[in-house]
């Protein structure tokens, strides 16, 4: 054991290192403990919370921007995928001549025969159209796009 011990460094040390506890990280560092070492160490796993805490608060604080612009920057994305996939629908059913609803129980017929929970009952009328509706969709694209496409479109 050494003969005069810098507390301050051994604070730094622990403060860095994976140790929970101060006995052993004192027990592997300097060896046996005395009453002098536990006193002088006394309070160290609360310190080493703070000042973890203080670093994580730092580095939160130098990166809150960046994350703030990412966010804006994925959401204007998201924002900007959303309106693509709206006017493409729009266009779609335009050109079909079918509304948003032909859609809806488009999207929840298939819902159905795949056994997903819904809100309607089958209907003859309404799976007559969406049957109509569903080959001129697939027609035109893959159906997996079209149900992602859809739940843009909630009930």
């Amino acid at each position: 054991m050494k003969s005069k011990i810098d507390y301050n460094e051994l604070k730094l040390k622990f403060f860095l290192s994976e140790e929970k506890e101060v006995k052993p990280f004192i027990e592997k560092n300097v060896g046996k403990r005395n009453g002098n070492i536990q006193k002088q160490t006394k309070g160290r796993i609360k310190e080493k919370h703070d000042y973890k805490s203080e670093i994580l608060s730092k580095a939160l604080e130098d990166n809150k921007e960046e994350m703030e612009e990412n966010t804006k920057t994925r959401l204007k994305k998201m924002d900007e995928l959303h309106n693509k996939i709206t006017l493409k629908i729009e266009k779609k059913l335009e050109e079909e001549n079918l509304s948003v609803s032909d859609l809806v129980n488009l999207r929840k017929i298939i819902r159905t025969e795949k056994g997903l929970t819904t809100n309607i009952t089958k209907d003859p009328e309404i799976e007559a159209k969406a049957e109509q509706l569903k080959i001129q969709i697939l027609t035109y694209k893959d159906p997996k796009t079209i149900l992602n496409e859809a739940d843009f479109i909630r009930d």
